[in-house]
């Protein structure tokens, strides 16, 4: 459930337990392909499951972010 968010946030952690480091690490690098792709995959509601996975442009992604985070 909202694993794009919780994927987009490991690239914003800073943690020196050595159990968190990978996960940061990988935050980190999937910010980067998203930068190099210019987007990032999102799960839309009320997709039909087949089409479920939806590529969102990073300014896009970022007004998302945004926006949920004043909630």
């Amino acid at each position: 459930m909202d694993l794009e968010f919780e994927l987009w946030v490991y690239g914003d952690m800073a943690s020196t337990a050595p159990e968190e480091e990978y996960s940061i690490r990988v935050g980190k690098e999937l910010r980067t392909l998203a930068e190099i792709a210019g987007g990032w995959w999102v799960f839309g509601d009320g997709i039909p499951p087949h089409e479920h996975r939806v590529f969102m442009p990073l300014d896009r992604w970022l007004v998302v972010l945004a926006e949920r985070d004043k909630k």
